[in-house]
């Protein structure tokens, strides 16, 4: 349904009515790529890379969020959203501590090392002795880097913390987590029952409810991200970034007095 060549009808009719959301959202990726093309990296600064890298994936994770929101796929959207706001918590936290860029990078080995227990965990998976040596030799490895940096894991809550976005954590990234891991609240939207609360049918098609609150704050994720990243690397236009955000604002202002209407 959502791939047919008649399809983009469908794209228009949802651009056309969720216009201003839409365009906001275009605007904020055009300026975030101009940024992103700009802008120079120091050698051997590891904050800056980092920075660099994960604010291309907060453009991404918004460019998605547009693609597949525009055809009503509104819980794929909420998962790009998710990992926008993800992305978001590094990035500010790398930004305001070179230090957490180390231990962010320093993850790596912890995740080679879950991986590999992961992969030595399968059932009904029979390794040549060449292959189980090779994963044993990995595993043991990464464990003696691990031990010997006494590198900690870091969830997703460290690094909002770290980056003073605990109170995103506990409200937009919950609220997104649920489309992430399919609860069942996620699956009821798409059920219309009858008046005495039986199954009527399933909705399977375009979904738009609550497409605007979605991207305005994927927006506003993508500004903040885009504004800790001025502190760290060359060329960021502030006052062009804080425009951006005051349309933001109005915008989260329309889509509340629409809510609020009778």
């Amino acid at each position: 349904m959502f791939l047919g060549d008649g399809f983009g009808v469908v794209v228009q009719e949802i651009r056309s009515r969720h216009s201003k959301s839409f365009q906001l959202a275009d605007r904020v990726n055009v300026f975030g790529n101009a940024f992103m093309f700009s802008t120079h990296l120091e050698r051997d600064n590891l904050q800056q890379a980092v920075v660099s890298a994960l604010l291309s994936k907060a453009l991404t994770a918004l460019q998605g969020c547009v693609v597949v929101g525009e055809r009503g796929l509104l819980s794929e959207a909420t998962l790009l959203a998710r990992k926008a706001l993800e992305v978001t918590f590094r990035l500010v936290a790398v930004a305001k501590s070179a230090p957490v860029a180390t231990k962010y990078v320093e993850l790596d080995d912890v995740n080679r090392l879950g991986l590999l227990k992961t992969l030595k965990a399968l059932k009904g998976v029979s390794f040549t002795p060449e292959q189980q040596r090779m994963v044993d030799e990995a595993s043991a490895e990464a464990a003696a880097t691990v031990r010997a940096a006494d590198i900690k894991e870091l969830q997703t809550k460290w690094f909002a913390q770290e980056a003073g976005m605990l109170d995103f954590y506990n409200s937009l990234y919950a609220y997104w987590s649920q489309s992430a891991h399919t609860t069942i609240r996620d699956l009821d939207r798409l059920v219309e029952k009858r008046p005495d609360g039986s199954v009527d049918y399933f909705r399977y098609g375009p979904e738009t409810d609550g497409l605007d609150n979605l991207l305005c704050s994927v927006i506003e994720c993508v500004l903040i991200a885009l504004e800790a990243a001025f502190g760290v690397l060359p060329g960021g236009r502030l006052g062009e970034l804080m425009a951006l955000r005051d349309e933001m604002l109005a915008l989260n202002d329309d889509i509340e007095s629409v809510r609020k209407s009778p």
